[in-house]
């Protein structure tokens, strides 16, 4: 394999596309090569008749309606006020709503049976209890039935 044939793939390689290594021994092949400076000369010609091409094919077309119809899909993307959004949600998902809106009502009206129905006992309201005492031991008589506490005698108290 030649020289001019391993670099010439090279030759047309933008600014930062070759390593460090390969663009200095491509720069030392074109400075002793006169085949490869005229093929580079030949390669910027067409490079800049095919640029100078392009940019006037895309001078006479009209990219307004493009720009437009991006622009447009921008628009689109953006987030719309709060009150908009509501609205959306409302329309495109009215059962979800009304499921989330009655869950606190529902919760509210149940703590409030709750508490309404609740035990309304209160210790006030408990019958009488008699207390009497044998020794070490003291009896405590409810309309619940008895409750019976011994003291151990070891314990001087």
């Amino acid at each position: 394999m030649t020289d001019c044939a391993r670099y010439m793939p090279f030759i047309g390689a933008r600014q930062g596309e070759l390593s460090a290594a390969d663009a200095e021994a491509l720069g030392a092949h074109m400075a002793g090569c006169e085949a490869c400076r005229r093929w580079a000369a030949e390669l910027a010609i067409t490079e800049g008749l095919v640029s100078e091409a392009l940019a006037a094919a895309a001078a006479r077309r009209d990219f307004a309606p493009f720009v437009d119809g991006v622009m447009d899909r921008v628009a689109a993307t953006r987030r719309a006020p709060w009150l908009e959004r509501a609205r959306r949600a409302v329309r495109l998902h009215p059962r979800l709503l009304i499921g989330g809106a009655l869950v606190p009502v529902l919760a509210v009206m149940v703590t409030v049976l709750y508490l309404r129905t609740g035990s309304t006992a209160d210790l006030a309201d408990a019958s009488p209890l008699e207390v009497s005492a044998e020794g070490a031991t003291t009896i405590i008589q409810s309309s619940d039935g008895p409750v019976v506490l011994i003291d151990d005698d070891d314990n001087p108290t």
